[in-house]
């Protein structure tokens, strides 16, 4: 987690504004909001592992036929699993019903047949509102993100701070998922 506090008074320690007259606070926690945006885009994208998260779902039957709201930091799909037994169940278009070990996400909800599901998905990071709060982001994030909350501060063009927010997602997120696969061999022993 990192402390909004803490990530104010490095902004402040680089943009030599110690004594608090250059930039307000609102203008600091607008500053971090708009590189958070920038990071949700890059993580999205990138498929960060750091913002995973799952909800589980019980249905009854007026639930299949309404759905359920899904959460509201819900940005990307990973997977939908019925609870009982571990099966990933799999998509249905929009205009169909879903049939048992199918699912369907239309309009911000969720519709299953299946009585308990958990959804594994990515979430956004929620904008900062007070200098009180943390950042659901590890801590060894935090200088990116001041330097990411510096660049639009000083005005940064997007396609800067898009690259730069890139480039810090890629810099941090580890190749764990991918760390024990093994390439394709172009001859069988």
């Amino acid at each position: 987690m990192i402390d909004v506090s803490a990530l104010v008074r490095k902004i402040r320690f680089k943009q030599k504004d110690l004594d608090e007259i250059k930039y307000s606070d609102y203008e600091i926690l607008q500053a971090i909001n708009e590189a958070l945006s920038y990071l949700n885009q890059s993580m999205a994208l990138g498929n960060s592992e750091y913002l995973e998260k799952d909800k589980e779902y019980i249905f009854d039957d007026d639930a299949c036929i309404k759905g359920l709201r899904l959460p509201y930091d819900f940005m990307t799909l990973i997977s939908v699993t019925r609870v009982r037994d571990g099966y990933k169940m799999h998509p249905v278009a929009a205009g169909c019903n879903p049939d048992y070990g199918e699912y369907k996400i239309f309009a911000s909800k969720l519709y299953c047949r299946e009585k308990e599901v958990k959804v594994a998905y990515r979430a956004v990071l929620t904008d900062v509102e007070n200098i009180n709060e943390d950042i659901a982001l590890p801590a060894f994030m935090s200088d990116g993100l001041v330097n990411l909350s510096i660049m639009v501060m000083n005005n940064q063009s997007t396609t800067v701070l898009t690259e730069a927010s890139e480039g810090l997602i890629k810099s941090v997120t580890p190749l764990r998922k991918y760390a024990n696969a093994r390439g394709r061999m172009p001859f069988k022993c």
